[in-house]
């Protein structure tokens, strides 16, 4: 059960972990010192949800 326990919190803070790293490239992407191309494979769609977001957002 404990491992059990443990494993499930290490996928959500996995989950928190990644979208720090979303939010990261989020950022940078706006600033200019990024391209979507930059951004790592397994990052890339979450990035692009968040920047269609942000894009929704600015109309």
């Amino acid at each position: 059960m404990l491992k059990l326990l443990t494993g499930f919190a290490l996928l959500k803070g996995g989950e928190l972990f990644m979208q720090v790293f979303v939010t990261i490239y989020v950022s940078l992407i706006v600033a200019g010192r990024r391209t979507i191309e930059q951004v790592p494979a397994n990052l890339r769609d979450a990035v692009k949800t968040d920047l269609d977001a942000l894009n929704g957002a600015a109309e």
